[in-house]
């Protein structure tokens, strides 16, 4: 399946990181809740994670790279900035009214069930995380994975995550993940984990 290398991304990749990720994650549960399945969805996704990514800086996105093409996408934030402010939600609402036509009120549902679940505790948020389907199951998202609980053990801080994938459970569980709560959206079940900092 080739190989691949694993660094910070740079300020110019956020459109690139943000197609890789629209593709990667498409068929995610939640994702179809909100979006549905064609292609018009996946440019709906590819908008808002393009935006995700812009908005974080390049040293919080990892990117795995083969053949001078992103293949796998991960973003962390520490606890202090994984919640939007009012301020900072009310800036972004024009663009997410722009982008998302049709979709906004699932979408706004969606973040707000997340939120409800981020806990107090201080922590490394991670997500979103996602690998090209051509290189699904080949490694690339583990190496993004070990490099994530490297740099979260090397800061001695916690982390959390969603998921709306129970296969995504036992992977994260390998990583020293622990489901600490569940709930859904729109009538999607999704999972709450949580890994303890390590001295």
């Amino acid at each position: 399946m080739g190989t691949w290398t694993v660094g910070a991304s740079r300020r110019d990749e956020a459109a690139e990181a943000g197609e890789a990720l629209s593709h990667a994650m498409r068929t995610n549960p939640n994702h179809v809740a909100v979006w549905g399945e064609d292609e018009r969805a996946r440019r709906r996704q590819q908008a808002l994670m393009t935006g995700i990514l812009a908005g974080t800086r390049p040293a919080d996105v990892l990117v795995a790279r083969s053949d001078g093409r992103i293949v796998g996408v991960l973003r962390m934030v520490d606890a202090t900035r994984c919640q939007l402010s009012t301020r900072q939600q009310l800036r972004m609402l024009p663009g997410i009214l722009a982008t998302q036509k049709g979709s906004t009120g699932r979408l706004l549902g969606w973040l707000r069930t997340w939120s409800r679940h981020d806990p107090d505790e201080a922590h490394w948020h991670l997500g979103p995380v996602g690998v090209l389907p051509d290189r699904q199951g080949g490694g690339v998202g583990s190496a993004l994975m070990e490099a994530f609980v490297a740099r979260v053990d090397d800061d001695g801080s916690a982390a959390y995550l969603e998921t709306d994938k129970p296969e995504n459970v036992g992977f994260y569980e390998r990583f020293g993940f622990e489901t600490t709560g569940e709930d859904q959206v729109h009538g999607v079940d999704n999972w709450f984990m949580w890994r303890a900092a390590r001295s």
